[in-house]
């Protein structure tokens, strides 16, 4: 864990770096007239839209007392739309997704165990109320969401029967359906970061976090480490 924690404030550090790199050098004719540093962005009652990473790192995942999967640290790909209230405060909806590499030991029940190797497919979405500390094109913000996962093992649980569809080429086909150890669950985060508005449009946000995971499935809820880095769109 204190691995994947430096992870995330590299590639945190880095971006935050590049981003300022950015920043420095953005055509804005109010950074022209006043200096970059005294420009006052207009975020107030506009729109904006993200995309970016974001790298997570997962706690063990126990779906039941002999099936416990360690998930690697994984790589996503995250969208959200957002409203500014005023300078400070944004309220948007963010999506994500990921497929993390996992391998477990699973007892089989006769003394004898087994290796499985998988991938563990996760999604998200949340509301998220971010709050920006200055009214200015630079500024840390701290930011807390709340909303659902989804999380798949991809291990089958047991047959559920036979299940029918229309395919658009092979026409009506039928096939083998199994259930999976999976779960849909509240979760919460929280984060703080770092934004740089470019000009009077773009701008770049670097981010780190922690993400909370209720499922019922579980023998304890899990939750996974994140860093993050986006390139938005205010409109």
């Amino acid at each position: 864990m204190k691995n994947a924690i430096k992870k995330i404030i590299a590639v945190g550090s880095v971006g935050m770096a590049c981003a300022g790199s950015g920043a420095a050098f953005a055509d804005s004719p109010y950074a022209y007239q006043r200096g970059y540093s005294d420009w006052e962005p207009q975020r107030a009652g506009r729109w904006e839209a993200t995309i970016g990473g974001r790298y997570s790192s997962y706690d063990v995942i126990d779906f039941r007392s002999d099936l416990a999967l360690e998930p690697q640290d994984s790589f996503g790909v995250a969208f959200s739309l957002g409203y500014n209230f005023d300078p400070h405060l944004n309220l948007s909806f963010e999506l994500f997704s990921d497929q993390a590499d996992y391998s477990s030991t699973v007892d089989n029940g006769d003394g004898s165990f087994g290796i499985i190797d998988g991938e563990l497919e996760s999604s998200s979405g949340q509301f998220n109320l971010t709050y920006h500390l200055f009214d200015s094109a630079v500024t840390p913000f701290v930011s807390a969401g709340v909303g659902w996962s989804y999380i798949d093992s991809n291990i089958i649980q047991n047959y559920a029967g036979v299940e029918c569809w229309y395919h658009p080429w092979y026409g009506y086909v039928c096939d083998d359906v199994y259930d999976t150890y999976d779960d849909t669950a509240l979760s919460y985060n929280a984060a703080i970061g770092l934004r740089f508005d470019l000009g009077s449009n773009f701008f770049l946000r670097a981010s780190v976090g922690r993400q909370w995971i209720y499922l019922d499935q579980t023998a304890s809820n899990p939750s996974a480490d994140f860093g993050r880095m986006e390139l938005g769109l205010m409109f």
